[in-house]
């Protein structure tokens, strides 16, 4: 082979490692997109179910202090 021959297949060699490096490393943060995008769903759904019992809880006391002004005339 000529040294232009070698040459340039040194540098396709290069540029297919660079590219596959490249690939992996695209993978990789996608894996780690999904992986933070499926954590923030369950964490969102779970301020979800939080928020309603609070909001379930409040009315219940808002009730109770209802009934209780009721009873004792206050």
């Amino acid at each position: 082979m000529t040294e232009a021959l070698k040459l340039a297949k040194h540098r396709e060699e290069q540029f297919a490692a660079t590219r596959q490096a490249r690939s992996a490393a695209e993978m990789e943060l996608r894996k780690e997109c999904d992986s933070a995008r499926e954590q923030a769903a369950k964490l969102w759904a779970e301020s979800q179910r939080l928020q309603k019992m609070l909001q379930e809880s409040h009315s219940h006391l808002v009730q109770l202090d209802a009934s209780r002004s009721a009873r004792t005339g206050v």
